[in-house]
């Protein structure tokens, strides 16, 4: 289920959004509370895809973040 889940949040964000980046843009997020900012929410997915280890997702994401360099800083396995 939750793989179904996490599939289809996939796809519905790549339609609306450029998939090659946009969610590090905490700019397109809606602010949740003052407790978690836009900066903890993409710091979560980032260190979340790269528990998995996949060096390909993995060595993408490192090398996409550090061009948009948001002054997030990811958990590096």
């Amino acid at each position: 289920m939750e793989w179904a889940l996490r599939n289809s949040v996939t796809k519905h964000y790549c339609q609306k959004f450029d998939p090659y980046g946009s969610f590090l843009d905490g700019a397109q997020y809606r602010e949740l509370s003052r407790e978690y900012t836009h900066e903890d929410l993409i710091k979560n997915i980032l260190d979340n895809t790269l528990k998995h280890r996949e060096p390909f997702v993995r060595d993408h994401l490192r090398s996409r973040a550090d061009e948009v360099s948001s002054g997030v800083r990811v958990h590096r396995q």
